[in-house]
């Protein structure tokens, strides 16, 4: 099953869990949307090291400027803003 998610904090007033499972459901998508609530950016690695499904996530306050330094590539736009707003998960294959 494919695997998304929102990671911020706190997240309790998140609607964004609610609309993609609907989202996905209605549009028979086989995914999962799940909030990752996460005081420190830091807390991403294990997320994306846990979840191999997980193919993206989408970011809110406080994680918009300090996930950056964890990103390979940035769109021009996100850059000369200075905040991201989602990112695509590409796993590379062992060698």
């Amino acid at each position: 099953m494919r695997e998304f998610g929102l990671i911020g904090f706190p997240l309790g007033h998140s609607f964004s869990k609610r609309y993609f499972t609907d989202k996905f459901e209605n549009l028979g998508i086989d995914a999962l949307y799940q909030n990752f609530e996460i005081e420190n950016v830091n807390e991403i690695l294990s997320i994306v090291s846990t979840h191999p499904n997980l193919e993206g996530f989408n970011v809110t306050i406080p994680h918009k400027k300090a996930i950056i330094p964890f990103l390979t590539k940035i769109t021009p736009e996100a850059e000369a803003i200075g905040a991201v707003n989602c990112v695509k998960i590409i796993r590379t294959q062992d060698r």
